[in-house]
């Protein structure tokens, strides 16, 4: 999928799965699902700071909590939130006030995102086949002027 995550793709991530779900316990459960641990799950979750937080919040709680874990842990994590994202199909809110299209918008994002990163691959190695390419032309040429 993605071997390098942007400011923008976390961005986009929490933003996304935030307003994806309507019930907060959903969402605990959208994190488990992704690798989360169950104790910090757990522990955010019961953060109260004079009042409960909001679903933004606790993604921005989480995020802050991933950047303690050890990268291919945090990369395991952010991919799978991604997958949720751009795998969900059903954008329709559950109530009043879900704000639903801005999930649908951020898994645009996201799909548009991976897009350019799979085009900008593709070039890469490209180039790097046609460089193998012709030094291997020049090497046979090489020989057989011997």
């Amino acid at each position: 999928m993605i071997d390098v995550f942007t400011e923008e793709i976390e961005v986009q991530i929490k933003r996304g799965v935030s307003n994806l779900y309507w019930n907060k316990e959903d969402l605990r459960k959208a994190w488990l699902r992704s690798g989360a641990e169950k104790n910090v799950c757990d522990r955010l979750f019961s953060i109260k700071e004079g009042r409960k937080l909001t679903k933004r919040e606790l993604m921005d709680s989480l995020y802050a909590e991933l950047r303690t874990y050890e990268y291919n842990k945090r990369l395991e994590i952010s991919r799978n939130f991604m997958r949720v994202m751009i795998e969900h199909s059903n954008f329709v809110p559950l109530a009043e006030g879900h704000k639903i299209d801005i999930a649908e918008t951020c898994a645009l994002k996201l799909k548009q995102i991976i897009g350019e990163q799979r085009i900008k691959r593709r070039a890469t190695e490209a180039k790097t086949i046609k460089c193998d390419s012709e030094l291997s032309k020049i090497g046979e040429m090489f020989l057989n002027a011997s």
